[in-house]
């Protein structure tokens, strides 16, 4: 093997490359899913059925038998309370 070679040496950080946007993904939805689990019982199902089953309102509401009106008024503090955790945690 030939070790020798015209071009310049790499920089560590070449070598390595550059930090993977999936791991930071990955940490984020980490603590994403720590702040779900903090929420009452009614409100973590309401977000996971929202944005992880991408159900509506209505189809929530039917589910856990409250109004859509109730979904909205949970959904709005579950929101809340998860950018204040994930506000916290940073």
């Amino acid at each position: 093997m030939n070790f020798e070679s015209d071009s310049p040496a790499m920089t560590l950080g070449e070598f390595v490359g550059e930090e993977d946007a999936t791991i930071q993904a990955i940490t984020a939805f980490g603590d994403l899913d720590q702040a779900i689990k903090t929420l009452e019982p009614r409100e973590r199902m309401i977000i996971i059925y929202r944005f992880f089953s991408d159900m509506s309102q209505a189809d929530v509401a039917s589910k856990l038998n409250i109004s859509q009106m109730h979904v909205s008024r949970l959904q709005n503090h579950a929101l809340q309370s998860l950018k204040r955790l994930l506000a916290d945690s940073e």
